[in-house]
This record gives structure tokens, sequence and C-alpha cells, in this order.
């Protein structure tokens, strides 16, 4: 019999899917973002879903440039069991760190049927890693005495206090305030003009205080406490409050100077009548830099009582003259003398 034939057919349906994950990580393995200049490794997987293998396979990034690293067996071809891995790097910028947000970023992949060339639908995957802010400012405070002296001994001089101000940390600070117990500080010098304390800055703070009477009476070491305060940019994350203190030691110079001038009772400029006074006087002052207390007077020809000069606090003040007296009769061994 003749031969005869027939076909029948059944199409081939190709179902190309891609499947795609990405993950990121600091080279320093932390968990969040807070080393200026440490990168972000991320990693991007792509396999073979579907039912089909898929060539000209694109994988993309936001954030950079993905380079193949292994996973493929050489043909080019994404085939099932095969997971294609991609890298690349960032490094971690101050612009980063400041913001405060979070780093994200997306990874896509597309490629084709083999044998047909229809598309994979294009997929795509995010990863995030936190930015872990660490504002920190450090804060130095030194003191000096206008006269350059290495201790507050003169009345009326000043004292000059100078505060300096840094960024520590991992971020910039702003809305910084600088505060002291004894004035207040006056900025002076240090920021680029942007009111941001930024790496590598050292902001300058100053005021002065005169010396008074009652610092160099108390003879106690002059101490105050500069404190600074602000915010992490970009995130109003706050620095923790810093102080540091400065202290100047009082140097007392207590000294008293003393004149005393005899006269006799008639005037006269010499000694010369039996039995007339001789009055003798005595001034007391407060020279040095502090005040007196416990002054005591003695005389080796009598004992000298006192007259005037004290306003009443038992303190030798300065301008205060403190007055004692005291007389002796002329006898005639003096005469015969």
């Amino acid at each position: 019999a003749p031969e005869v034939s027939d076909d029948a057919s059944l199409d081939v349906c190709q179902d190309p899917v891609i499947q795609i994950v990405k993950t990121g990580t600091t080279s320093l393995g932390d968990d969040c973002i807070d080393v200026l200049g440490e990168d972000i490794e991320w990693t991007i997987e792509v396999t073979r879903a579907g039912n089909v293998d898929i060539d000209d396979v694109v994988v993309t990034d936001d954030r950079g440039t993905p380079v193949y690293q292994s996973g493929d067996d050489g043909d080019g071809v994404l085939e099932a069991g095969e997971t294609w891995v991609y890298t690349f790097s960032e490094e971690v910028t101050q612009d980063m760190l400041n913001s405060g947000a979070t780093v994200t970023n997306t990874a896509t992949a597309n490629g084709n049927a083999v044998g047909s060339d229809v598309a994979a639908p294009e997929v795509s995957d995010d990863a995030s890693l936190d930015v872990c802010q660490d504002p920190v400012i450090q804060i130095v405070k030194t003191g000096t005495t206008s006269l350059g002296d290495d201790c507050i001994d003169v009345l009326g001089e000043d004292i000059e206090w100078t505060i300096e101000v840094t960024r520590a940390g991992n971020v910039d600070i702003e809305n910084v305030v600088v505060t002291d117990d004894r004035g207040t500080p006056v900025y002076q010098s240090g920021d680029d003009g942007d009111g941001v304390l930024e790496e590598g800055e050292t902001w300058v703070y100053t005021f002065s205080e005169e010396v008074t009477q009652d610092m160099l009476n108390s003879g106690a070491t002059v101490t105050n406490t500069a404190t600074a305060n602000g915010n992490a940019v970009g995130s109003d994350v706050a620095a923790p409050e810093v102080s540091d203190d400065a202290s100047l030691d009082v140097c007392q110079d207590p000294v008293i100077q003393i004149v005393k001038t005899g006269t006799t009772s008639l005037g006269d400029d010499c000694i010369d009548v039996l039995g007339e006074d001789i009055e003798w006087t005595i001034e007391v002052t407060r020279a040095g830099n502090v005040d007196i207390d416990d002054v005591v007077v003695t005389d080796d020809r009598g004992t000298p009582v006192y007259q005037s000069g004290d306003d009443g606090d038992g303190v030798l003040e300065a301008g205060e003259t403190w007055v004692y007296t005291f007389s002796e009769e002329v006898t005639q061994d003096m005469l015969n003398s």
C-alpha cells in the first residue's frame, strides 16, 4: 500500500523568568554605615526561574556598575541551578553620614529566552543600610592673665578665657551652643561660614573678666567650666553635652607699710624740756595685692594705741591708713644722755 503520513504539532510555551536578590554590607562588617571612607559592598545574585534558560542577561544598578564575579558555567546562558553573582562597592562619604538617611539602591536584571528571544520580564530588588550618626563634640578650655602672669596677682587685670570646640564622631554638628559659668563666650574664629562644625575646624570662643579684690582676698583658685552642645546635621540627633574647666591660682602678696614720726608736746625740734611729752605717731597702710587682717603694731618704747583709719571691719584695706599713737615723758636721764 502506498506509504502515507500525517503530522501533528504542539507549540512550545517558553516562560522566561529571572529572579534577583540584592544585599549590602560594609567593609568593616558593621550593621550600619558609620565610618567615613569605609566601603559599602553590594552583592547581586541572579538565578533562572521559569522553564527556559536565559541569555543576553544584563544587570544594572542605580548606585554603580555591577561587575560579574561567578556562577556561569562558561556558556553565557543563565541555566537552572546557576546563581550568577555580581558585586560593586562605593565609599562612604561625609554627605552620606551628614544626611542620616538610609542608603538604599536598586538592582535590575533582564534577558531573553534562548532560542526565541522572548524577553524575560525585567525584575528588580533593593537593599538598604542604615546610617548610624555619632555626633561628638570636643571642648578644651584654657585661661591666662592679660599681663601674662602664671597666676592672678594684680587687681584690675583681665583674666582671659579661651574655649576651643572641635568635631569628633562621624558627623558634622550644627546648632552649636557654648556656655560658661563665669561669663558669655564670644565666637572669634574657625567656622568656614556655613554655621556647621565640620571635621578639621576648630571654633574659638573667648571672654574676659576683671580681677577683683574679693578674688585676691579669697586666695582661692579661680576655676570655671565651659559647656558645649549641638545636633548632628540631617537628623537633629543630639551630641552628648561636653564640658571642660580651666583654673588659675591666686598669688597673694600681703605687704604692710609703716611710717613712724615723733614730736614733742611743746612742738620743739628737739627734746629739751624736762617733763614734756614725746608724742610718737605710727601710720600703717596696706601695700601688696591683698587686704590684711590680724594687724598687730608694737613699739620698743611703749604701747601703740589705735586712733583711726579702719572702716570698722578690722581689715587693713587698700586706701586705709591706720593711725596709732603713744607718748612718753622726757626724763633727766634722756637729757643727761
